[in-house]
């Protein structure tokens, strides 16, 4: 269910037992986030609407990841021992250079091995994937009863044709800027905020050749516009008058 959490405009770094300065970092259009600088090891500190429980299942999946072999961000925990305060988590800075959208099809081989080892696991607590929507109204940051019925009529319906679409964890926002090629050539992959289990071609239709005008990226907008809804009311709106005239 979509919550919005409270926080405070700036990280309470003394929490995590930090005294360097921060800088805001830019690209985040639902969540605040700030960067330490001079430190050896610089850190990431950056808002979150999921609760506790939500923010724990991301654990096991991101170990994953990793084992699939790409390079993903840790939560650090504050000196209370709690991954959330105040609204704000901790990660380590992830250094690396501009991913290039013509490079996308180099996620195939490790985000293949991600989806197969992740074919088992649970939901994430609050969320629901697409398929579950066609009946539901709520999950993570979705919340249909607040749309019009139109809309709502054309992301189900839009859902409704990749509900047999084999499901696992899926990132949710694979796109560029949430991607960064690391030092050795390794794929470092940023923002897991979205990420739950829901159909695997969301992902993978990204890094192939383009489906522009099919199911999947048909199934991809309506999710697009029901997750902006209320985060980015405008954004959601232009691009559902758009969707409206393809549907």
């Amino acid at each position: 269910m979509f919550v919005v959490f409270p926080y405070s405009d700036r990280p309470p770094l003394d929490l995590w037992n930090i005294g360097a300065p921060i800088e805001p970092l830019a690209g985040g259009h639902r969540n605040l986030a700030f960067r330490t600088n001079g430190r050896v090891e610089d850190l990431v500190f950056k808002t979150t609407r999921r609760n506790a429980e939500a923010i724990a299942w991301l654990g096991p999946v991101l170990a994953i990841a990793e084992e699939s072999g790409f390079i993903v961000p840790h939560l650090i925990m504050s000196k209370t021992g709690r991954a959330i305060e105040h609204g704000w988590t901790c990660e380590r800075f992830i250094h690396g250079q501009p991913f290039r959208p013509a490079d996308m099809n180099r996620l195939a081989v490790p985000l293949r091995r991600f989806q197969i080892a992740t074919f088992a696991v649970a939901q994430r607590p609050g969320f629901l994937a697409a398929r579950d929507l066609v009946h539901q109204d709520r999950g993570g940051d979705i919340d249909l009863s607040r749309m019009p019925a139109d809309i709502v009529a054309l992301c189900r319906e839009a859902w409704r044709r990749i509900e047999h679409a084999p499901v696992c964890a899926v990132h949710g926002d694979l796109n560029p800027s949430n991607l960064l090629l690391t030092a050795g050539d390794r794929i470092a992959v940023l923002d897991w905020d979205e990420c739950r289990v829901d159909a695997g071609i969301f992902d993978t239709f990204l890094t192939g050749p383009t489906d522009a005008g099919g199911d999947i990226e048909m199934a991809a907008i309506a999710w697009e516009i029901a997750c902006s809804w209320q985060l980015e009311p405008g954004y959601a709106r232009r691009l559902a008058e758009t969707f409206r005239h393809r549907a």
